[in-house]
């Protein structure tokens, strides 16, 4: 393979954002019949990390997650990149929270931080570990 096939291709230079809430760096495969094409997702929705993972199959596959937080959330004071462990939706009758779990046993809460200590909330699992994709790598 020419080793300058891909060196000039760029799909974008930066990506910019002025909402200081948490993202999703989604590593995915495309199997095809040449060669996997490797995607990486940058999600801002929860519902639609959802969406992608109850559509894996002979399509795109996720194989790992990267919770990225602000410094108000994490309390480190920047930005930060972290394997996702897990996200689950706290609901209550009057509130809403998304806690985040990662792989170094911090949790991270986005939205109502008391709702997932209250007696009258629901917790549901969003994402766990087991709803990555079991991707084997293709033999040479």
């Amino acid at each position: 393979m020419d080793a300058d096939l891909f060196s000039d291709v760029i799909t974008w230079r930066y990506v910019e954002h002025s909402i200081h809430r948490p993202w999703l760096y989604v590593a995915a495969v495309e199997k095809n019949q040449d060669f996997d094409l490797r995607p990486m997702l940058m999600i801002g929705d929860v519902n639609l990390l959802q969406s992608l993972l109850s559509d894996q199959g002979s399509g795109l596959q996720v194989e790992s997650i990267l919770l990225v937080t602000p410094d108000h959330m994490n309390r480190s004071g920047r930005w930060m990149m972290e394997p996702l462990v897990s996200i689950d939706k706290v609901v209550a009758p009057d509130a809403v929270a998304y806690v985040y779990s990662v792989e170094s046993g911090r949790a991270y809460i986005e939205g109502d931080p008391e709702v997932s200590t209250r007696t009258d909330a629901q917790r549901v699992g969003i994402f766990t570990p087991d709803m990555l994709s079991q991707c084997v790598p293709n033999s040479v």
